[in-house]
């Protein structure tokens, strides 16, 4: 019995911080500026808050997973964008990466 309750409540705080952290994230990738990254903090928030409970009625799951499941979807996403992003910007800048091999002259 008590290593059930020990589970539940780390898998609390893991969900927790979850989505403490993810939102965070996702707009820190997004936004440089703080006053824009609170703002659109809130809109992250919500949006995210609302799918998961429309899921939540949809389904009869539990809304805080849902809720981190979006987000960490949301998150994947924009991490992919800005990732292809910056790869495309090396690439039309010139840069190349390092080869191993020297030329030989």
């Amino acid at each position: 019995m008590e290593a059930i309750t020990l589970t539940t409540i780390a898998d609390m705080q893991a969900i927790d911080a979850i989505l403490l952290v993810c939102p965070t994230l996702t707009i820190k990738l997004l936004i440089k500026k703080l006053h824009q990254m609170i703002i659109m903090g809130v809109c992250f928030g919500t949006c995210i808050s609302t799918i998961g409970v429309d899921i939540r009625d949809d389904k009869g799951l539990q809304s805080k997973h849902l809720i981190v499941l979006a987000s960490s979807k949301l998150f994947s996403l924009v991490l992919l964008k800005e990732l292809g992003a910056k790869n495309r910007e090396q690439t039309t800048l010139g840069v190349l990466p390092p080869s191993n091999h020297r030329d030989s002259i």
